[in-house]
């Protein structure tokens, strides 16, 4: 039974792009909203998340969202700060 919601695959499909959805919260204004989006993208940081985090590491200046990052980066083995 797929109903309006479409079922199961397009619940799965909302999930497709998870990151994509996240990436634009790195840049925002308030560093609450860069931290939490850093700590759910930081779970599993690869390809283009991977880059982003490691872009902002770079221009972050609260200390608490770069030290989320820098956590996140050494916690999967990325090398930060060379």
């Amino acid at each position: 039974m797929t109903g309006k919601s479409g079922g199961p695959q397009s619940r799965r499909s909302s999930f497709d792009d998870v990151e994509g959805e996240l990436l634009p919260f790195l840049k925002d204004g308030d560093w609450a909203t860069r931290k939490a989006a850093a700590e759910a993208l930081g779970k599993n940081p690869q390809g283009a998340v991977k880059k982003e985090l490691e872009r902002l590491l770079d221009s972050e200046e609260d200390p608490i969202v770069k030290k989320v990052i820098e956590d996140s980066l050494k916690k999967h083995s990325i090398v930060v700060g060379q």
